[in-house]
């Protein structure tokens, strides 16, 4: 799958995550030699005060199979040197998982000055040593501008939030199905339609019904059922017994 094919998910729970770099590459290799969380509480990084159980991770929250926003920063003794905003997803490779910063979005450096980027700040893995560390955490969308840097995204509301992606689908609708926003393929909404269950049609009488092979009317003359052949139309004729 691309990541063109990935769809934008918004978390249900914050994340909290550690990272390092690999070499060569501008992905982040996914630490778990140290919980990330109690790393945040130790060196008082500003979590807030959500209980443990209101954190999650982002391989809990997306796998590999969704894009996401992501916010992150580079820790060098445990103080903040830069920092990167954007949209992301989650590699499988040999050493763990790792990110991977799709579409950068804005970049902060060691004075908080921010600016407007599209690709991966070098700036991230400059003079790693032994104290840096990346922090990284998801970031929920507060305007239609993030949501949409993703092609083929439309944007809807819900009582959780204003701003939700969904990712349309080659070949689909988009619809309001058992309460939820989601899109159908055409594939499935024909199956939808020939597993509808019937428990009354009603026909009515056209008054010059189109000639089409297989059509059936009702004649309110005969009181009758009529079918077309592809020549004449023809009465159903229901004999009783």
């Amino acid at each position: 799958m691309t990541q063109k094919e990935k769809e934008l998910k918004i978390a249900s729970k914050q994340t909290i995550d550690l990272a390092t770099i690999l070499p060569e590459t501008d992905n982040l290799l996914i630490t778990k030699s140290v919980s990330a969380l109690e790393f945040a509480k130790e060196h008082n990084l500003g979590i807030g005060t959500l209980e443990d159980d209101d954190w999650s991770t982002l391989e809990e929250q997306f796998g590999t199979k969704y894009l996401f926003f992501y916010r992150l920063e580079r820790l060098d003794n445990n103080k903040p040197l830069c920092g990167e905003l954007g949209v992301g997803s989650l590699l499988d490779s040999p050493e763990g998982f790792v990110l991977q910063r799709t579409f950068p979005q804005m970049f902060a450096d060691e004075n908080g000055v921010t600016s407007h980027v599209t690709a991966p700040q070098t700036q991230i893995a400059d003079n790693w040593n032994n104290s840096s560390k990346i922090f990284i955490t998801c970031v929920f969308p507060n305007s239609m501008t993030d949501v949409t840097i993703h092609p083929n995204v439309m944007v809807y509301s819900t009582e959780a939030s204003p701003f939700n992606p969904l990712y349309v689908k080659e070949n689909s609708l988009a619809g309001r199905i058992k309460g939820s926003i989601r899109n159908i393929s055409f594939t499935e909404l024909f199956k939808k339609i020939t597993q509808l269950s019937l428990t009354q049609l009603i026909l009515t009488t056209p008054k010059k019904p189109k000639e089409v092979e297989g059509s059936i009317v009702y004649d309110n003359k005969t009181k009758s059922l009529k079918f077309f052949d592809g020549e004449v139309w023809k009465r159903l004729v229901n004999e009783e017994t």
